[in-house]
Formats: C-alpha cells, sequence, structure tokens
C-alpha cells in the first residue's frame, strides 16, 4: 500500500529528511598533537572495559597515557603514539583496514592514502610507503 504511494527511490532516512546527515557520514579533522591530548586527557575517566584511565575519541577508538606518551588505540592496537616532541609513530597492528586507515588519517596532521593495495603518505622527503609502521618527527610535517 505504501509503496504505490511513493516508490522505494524517493523514501529517504528520518534524519536526511530533516536536512541533516548521518553522523557517521560526516569526517571531522580532529588532527591530534602532545597539546590537544593533554587537553582531551584531562577530561578522561576510569574505563570499565579498560580498567584504566581513558578518553573515548571515537568508535572502538581511545586515547591512553603512558608515562612519557599519548596512544592512540583502535581496537586492541596502538595505532598513533604522540610524544611530547610532538613525533608521531604510526602503526596498524597488521589491519589494512579502510576503518583503520580512516582512523589513522583522522589524528595526524599529514594523510595517507591506499594505491594498489599499499599504503601511502607524504613527508618532507616526499612520498613513501607505509609498511605497518613508521616513524614520523615533527620536522618532516609537510604544511597542508
Amino acid at each position: 500500500m505504501f509503496k504505490d504511494r511513493c516508490p522505494t527511490r524517493f523514501i529517504l532516512a528520518p534524519s536526511l529528511r530533516k536536512g541533516r546527515l548521518y553522523k557517521s557520514s560526516v569526517r571531522r579533522p580532529f588532527m591530534i598533537d602532545y597539546k590537544k591530548c593533554e587537553e582531551e586527557f584531562a577530561k578522561a575517566r576510569t574505563s570499565v572495559i579498560f580498567k584504566e584511565k581513558c578518553k573515548k575519541l571515537a568508535r572502538n577508538t581511545y586515547l591512553f597515557k603512558t608515562s612519557d606518551s599519548f596512544n592512540i588505540r583502535f581496537h586492541d592496537t596502538d595505532i598513533v603514539e604522540v610524544d611530547e616532541n610532538n613525533n608521531y609513530h604510526v602503526r596498524n597492528g597488521g589491519w589494512w583496514t579502510k576503518v583503520t586507515l580512516e582512523r589513522i588519517n583522522r589524528y595526524l596532521p599529514i594523510r595517507f592514502w591506499q594505491n594498489k593495495s599499499k599504503w601511502w603518505y607524504n613527508t618532507t622527503e616526499g612520498t613513501q610507503e607505509f609498511t605497518g609502521s613508521c616513524d614520523i618527527h615533527h620536522d618532516e610535517i609537510q604544511e597542508q
């Protein structure tokens, strides 16, 4: 009965009827450095899941403090580590997924991308292939 009045292709989700996008479809840039980590971690509380103090940043993504750095953990993998000099240690833990790539891009000042199942990134030294982990020093970051 409803299909007779309105073809399926014209049915919009409730959030789109009001002119809003789905929350998950909007990519918020959230480039993070040591100072921003300190600000976010000040809002942290003890997690029931991890039994330690952490701040939820996104779905399955948390900010943790170690003795001398901050770690961004996606599921059980610390994907980004930021030290006090704003040097980054990036790793994917063997998970070459789109979501892992998106989380890494969300929190780094440089962009990673995938081409023919390989991941790449730009520094001042040029385009480099990502092999699972890399260190990015604050003086290697290109202004974008």
